[in-house]
């Protein structure tokens, strides 16, 4: 019984640890190294996220914690914050860089954060600086759902999914033994019919098709 009592609140602790982790904290935007989870999708960059009334503050450091730049998101809109040293350089679909250089990239973007909302990359320009870019992810599902739902777009805000029948798709098997009728307005309807020359694989290796 002890046992079983020691097992229960080491997975509540545990629970609740990787709750605490989950929720962005609302302190620490502009510091080197925050009290915060680096959310980061490449080791060369330091990714942390603040929630403050129903906003997101997405600062990116680099591997020295230096702040190179932060912008606030929320209901797809975005706001550029002046914190980090390239913070003038910093673009968003509402506002471009607040200081525009004819410096050219001198390697691809690098993505530096995704949760599955809002993309930010990071881009390297030859007079030293770096671009950072914040977007709405775009064309992002669940991969099951990617296969049997279209993807909607809403003006920049997150995309939504809208349910359609997929055209010409059926179950495997009955692809075997049914054929396929459109009825327009995206719905399907299936006839029972005899498919020509085709056969049981295990028949068709001791009968011809007819």
């Amino acid at each position: 019984m002890r046992l079983l009592s020691r097992a229960v609140l080491a997975v509540s602790l545990a629970t609740l640890t990787g709750a605490a982790l989950a929720a962005a904290p609302a302190t620490g935007l502009g510091q080197a190294w925050p009290n915060a989870t680096d959310v980061s999708t490449n080791p060369h960059f330091h990714v942390y996220v603040f929630a403050l009334g129903g906003i997101n503050y997405i600062q990116v450091n680099d591997a020295n914690g230096n702040v190179l730049g932060s912008v606030g998101t929320g209901g797809g809109q975005f706001i550029t914050l002046p914190i980090g040293r390239f913070a003038q350089q910093v673009t968003t679909p509402s506002q471009p860089a607040a200081a525009p250089t004819t410096a050219a990239a001198t390697a691809n973007p690098t993505n530096v954060y995704n949760d599955g909302q809002t993309t930010l990359t990071v881009t390297p320009l030859s007079d030293g600086t770096m671009r950072l870019n914040a977007v709405a992810a775009q064309g992002t599902c669940d991969p099951i759902d990617c296969n049997i739902k279209g993807i909607q777009a809403q003006g920049g805000a997150p995309t939504s999914l809208k349910a359609v029948t997929p055209q010409g798709t059926c179950d495997p098997i009955e692809c075997n033994i049914k054929g396929i009728q459109s009825l327009g307005g995206g719905t399907m309807r299936l006839n029972v019919a005899t498919p020509q020359g085709t056969c049981d694989p295990i028949e068709c290796n001791i009968k011809g098709n007819q």
